[in-house]
């Protein structure tokens, strides 16, 4: 007996030896990483201006006026995510600061003279919104424009002059210059676009954001021992190589947005970092706490994971993005649902896969995830963007890039090239004159989606006339691409032989519906 208690202490005690490391390791990690938290609270400075100071700042009318800057190329490395989704008066502030940093990104205009740290753009005005608007709309500015790399994203003056209310952004001294930031624009749009050139070689949107992760991680390093407000754009990540958390997030940001996949920047009150749009679904990324702090080492804790992966107190999102920001729920890679004893995954090869309660993978077969209907191939993976026979042999249906199977919807299908029409069973439509939110479409014999002019039905006889979003013509008499007369009906199709409205009789050509002339009822 003795023997046998000696053994089962000494296996406690080794068990106890292996989880004491572990659990030491877990809490210096975290303590390590608390270290990088290097964003700097918002600072607005209340100053005194003058008549003369605001004579030409941007008034409200004038910044609505002038919210055409949006179409330039720079809007690439923008988010318009925040944007789309604020009131039209804080639109018309975001929309002055916008109009007045591009100016000091396209010209060599000089920044107004404020402090040895920071110059200032021009005022803009804010009338009519309250302090927390402002400061709402300063910060979602801010982490929403990292093209405007030579802007302090957390320091701000304002005032009031002739009973009216200012504000301007600061300007980081060394960019104050409109020759020498000219120069340093120069330097940060090369080294961007280059980054930008090696993430659209990748071949999805996932291999996309894992490339710019990587890019990030690879060419900057944490600055723990420098002036972190010289760190509160993308200016120094780009320029220097290093930066803190702020820098980090917005040179990510802007290279995933100029990649074409939508990514935000989130805050903390005293970190930053990233959220992404990736197939239909919001994901976690912070390239600052993946950065293992050496060349070339990094790791993917904190790439397109849940708000749930990231719970250790530093990704609390502010309260002013509350109303703004989309939750994130799941993993990319991992468990993406669970139903009816069985489990579904997306792996790391991107596939999604279904496992039974005993670990089988489930294969060629049909499965319901809860929400949505998938085919599980010979391999296991889950069929996408492919239009396929349904098991009865006639129907044709489509599973989307999602892996999802479509229902009761128009989708378009890359795989041909145009968009198709697909009933409750998920049918496509062939030869079917529809009905959808009051306008009429026509999928022709091959499921195509009519939406070119001019068009013939598959019955060889009647014509019609789609517009570029699919939608019929059904407004009675109109005329044809030639210029001739015809009549429209409700249905689409173009009436040929005989009509009346009742007082009159219409001939209409019996070919192709053109109008020949008309004589009365009576």
């Amino acid at each position: 007996m003795k023997k046998k208690s000696k053994l089962i202490i000494m296996l406690i005690m080794a068990m106890l030896i292996q989880l004491v490391p572990m659990n030491v390791f877990a809490s210096e990690q975290t303590e390590t990483l608390a270290t990088k938290t290097g964003r700097l609270p918002l600072e607005i400075e209340e100053v005194e201006i003058t008549d003369e100071d605001v004579a030409d700042a941007y008034t409200l009318v004038e910044q609505t006026k002038e919210a055409s800057n949006y179409g330039t190329a720079w809007s690439d490395y923008e988010s318009r995510y925040y944007y789309d989704l604020m009131s039209q008066e804080k639109k018309a502030l975001y929309d002055g600061m916008y109009n007045q940093c591009m100016q000091y990104l396209t010209t060599q205009k000089d920044a107004k003279s404020y402090s040895s740290s920071y110059g200032l753009t021009e005022y803009i005005e804010y009338t009519g919104l309250s302090n927390d608007d402002l400061t709402e709309v300063v910060y979602l500015f801010t982490i929403s424009n990292p093209q405007f790399y030579f802007v302090r994203g957390t320091a701000a003056a304002t005032g009031s002059a002739g009973g009216r209310y200012y504000v301007a952004l600061a300007i980081y001294a060394d960019y104050s210059s409109g020759a020498a930031r000219a120069s340093y624009t120069s330097q940060f749009v090369n080294k961007v676009n280059n980054w930008i050139n090696i993430i659209n070689t990748e071949t999805s949107d996932y291999k996309k954001l894992k490339s710019a992760h990587d890019i990030v991680c690879a060419n900057i390093m944490y600055d723990y021992n420098g002036d972190m407000s010289r760190h509160q754009s993308s200016a120094t990540a780009v320029l220097e190589g290093k930066t803190v958390c702020a820098g980090y997030a917005q040179l990510y940001s802007l290279l995933c947005n100029a990649a074409g996949i939508k990514t935000i920047c989130v805050t903390s009150l005293e970190h930053e970092w990233n959220q992404v749009y990736l197939y239909g679904n919001w994901y976690v990324v912070d390239c600052t706490w993946d950065d293992l702090d050496s060349s070339n080492s990094w790791d993917y804790v904190y790439f397109c994971k849940s708000e749930n992966a990231i719970n250790e107190g530093y990704h609390n999102p502010e309260a002013y993005l509350a109303a703004y920001r989309p939750g994130c729920y799941s993993d990319y890679i991992g468990r993406i649902s669970s139903y009816n004893g069985y489990t579904f995954y997306r792996e790391e090869d991107e596939k999604i896969r279904c496992y039974d309660r005993n670990g089988k993978m489930v294969t060629n077969q049909f499965m319901f995830d809860g929400s949505y209907t998938y085919y599980m191939q010979a391999d296991g993976s889950a069929m996408t963007d492919r239009l396929t026979y349904h098991p009865d042999g006639v129907h044709i249906i489509y599973f989307d890039s999602y892996g999802h199977e479509v229902f009761n919807a128009f989708q378009y299908c890359p795989s041909v090239g145009y968009t198709c029409y697909f009933d409750s069973q998920g049918y496509l439509y062939k030869d079917v004159i529809t009905f959808y939110n009051n306008a009429v479409y026509y999928l022709n014999a091959n499921g195509k989606m009519e939406n070119e002019g001019w068009f013939q039905f598959a019955n060889g006889m009647d014509y019609g006339y789609a517009n570029w979003d699919g939608t019929l013509n059904t407004g009675g008499f109109s005329y044809d691409p030639w210029g001739r007369i015809v009549f429209y009906h409700w249905n689409g199709m173009v009436a040929r032989g005989l009509i009346t409205d009742g007082v009159y009789y219409y001939s209409m050509d019996m070919t192709d519906g053109h109008y020949l002339g008309s004589f009365p009822v009576n």
